[in-house]
């Protein structure tokens, strides 16, 4: 195949969605911090976070505050992290924080928090040797305002939810639209009146919030389910409440994801973020029909040995990232190689260097129990959207193991949504049962 596209302004990387604000309901502290370990291990490009995410989450404070030296800031140094600054006029963390306040932006962490932050951050990229800072788009607020509104009414306002392969996604999609319509179409309506131009997502938490008597503005989503919990709603209209809700956060990440030049990431895969791909957004907001089924779309997946993610997530970060700057451009070349000609002497090539760099990330990964860490690829090209998922689980490799053969099994057809994943924290589900967290990480149209 060739790139249909291939004119189209480079993606600049994965927009890093963990640190939004409002997904911290659904993402626990280990789940946060294995997102960026796996983002940062195998994703081109490295990871885009817009400069407000640093000062508004407790995942990413945390995340800080866990070690002296954190992978994110030696991430920074790398240049493997880069934070979308508002202006080109700032230069520092420091600068970003001072625009966010006199922005009069709400939600920030209390206290002297951000404030630490900053300088935690600033001096990782005064370490920098060679640091490079991107830049929100040249648009205007209101229009990526005005993007907002036509994702989100494209996917909320009709009589009906964008469709799904799933047929249980359906069934529960079609109960959702039955008992939202006061929070998809009334309040939406009044939201869009409220914003003065677009639609912001704070102006559309506040309509939602006056439904389940909340008279302030809401800083955090979760406080809209607590109001509605308390107001006495039904509980399947409690999950209706929230499955809007995360369809609003997921339209929220699109669009930045589009604004921002990268990868949409969704850390949250359900059938709320599979409303916003299947609505087939392009750029401009027209219905993507020229993407293949992605049962039609090549995969390949290989398994192989590897140290679990909480094991990489402890080594020492410079020594890790480390390994990452010296081999992971023959990896992406290699991904990048074989979406574009998914044939069995690209997939061959692939699975060589694949195999090459996590055995290289096994033996700088000292005690630590084996593990199986299963890399699939999805071929994408033109309107398609190429995405990869890792899943790692625990145990000893057995049978299943991969042998490194390229066989048809390689290029089979993909059948599943589109996502990446990788192993959730232990919730006691016992030996041989792994919870999966599952991440969307889609290339937009363009």
């Amino acid at each position: 195949m060739v790139d249909a596209e291939p004119a189209r302004v480079p993606l600049r990387g994965t927009l890093f969605s963990a640190a939004d604000r409002q997904l911290e309901g659904l993402l626990t502290q280990s789940r946060f911090d294995t997102s960026l370990t796996a983002g940062l291990l195998f994703l081109d490009g490295g990871l885009i976070i817009p400069d407000i995410y640093f000062f508004i989450s407790d995942r990413l404070k945390n995340h800080l505050d866990s070690t002296a030296l954190s992978q994110l800031e030696v991430a920074l140094e790398m240049g493997m992290v880069m934070p979308s600054f508002r202006s080109q006029e700032i230069a520092s963390f420091a600068d970003a924080l001072r625009g966010v306040r006199e922005a009069g932006i709400a939600g920030l962490l209390p206290g002297d928090q951000p404030d630490r932050i900053a300088r935690r951050l600033d001096a990782a990229l005064q370490r920098s040797s060679d640091f490079q800072p991107v830049f929100w788009p040249s648009e205007s607020p209101t229009s990526v305002a005005e993007r907002y509104r036509e994702i989100m009414q494209t996917c909320l306002a009709g009589d009906e939810p964008p469709p799904v392969e799933s047929e249980k996604s359906r069934a529960l999609l079609n109960d959702v639209w039955r008992r939202s319509t006061q929070w998809r179409v009334d309040c939406l309506q009044r939201a869009v009146a409220a914003s003065g131009s677009g639609l912001r997502r704070g102006a559309l938490m506040k309509e939602i919030g006056q439904t389940v008597g909340i008279e302030k503005p809401v800083d955090d989503v979760r406080e809209l389910y607590e109001a509605a919990q308390a107001a006495g709603l039904a509980p399947e209209d409690v999950a209706a409440l929230q499955t809007i809700c995360r369809i609003m956060n997921n339209c929220y990440l699109y669009n930045q994801a589009q604004q921002q030049v990268t990868r949409a990431d969704f850390p949250a895969y359900d059938q709320s973020a599979e409303v916003v791909l299947s609505a087939g957004l392009s750029a401009h907001g027209a219905a993507n029909t020229a993407a293949a089924p992605r049962g039609e779309r090549p995969r390949l997946e290989r398994t192989l040995t590897a140290p679990p993610m909480d094991a990489l997530l402890e080594a020492d970060p410079r020594r890790l990232l480390g390994i990452r700057q010296d081999i992971h451009a023959d990896y992406t070349a290699a991904v990048k190689a074989w979406r574009r000609e998914p044939t069995s002497r690209q997939a061959q090539r692939l699975i060589d260097v694949q195999h090459a760099y996590v055995e290289t990330l096994t033996g700088n990964v000292p005690e630590h129990q084996p593990s199986r860490m299963t890399i699939t690829h999805v071929a994408g090209t033109g309107a398609e959207t190429p995405t990869m998922f890792v899943a790692s689980t625990t145990g000893t490799p057995g049978a299943d193991e991969d042998s490194g053969g390229p066989g048809l099994e390689s290029l089979r057809a993909d059948g599943f949504s589109s996502y990446r994943s990788h192993r959730a924290p232990d919730t006691g589900c016992g030996p041989g049962k792994h919870a999966v967290h599952r991440e969307a990480v889609v290339t937009p149209s363009s």
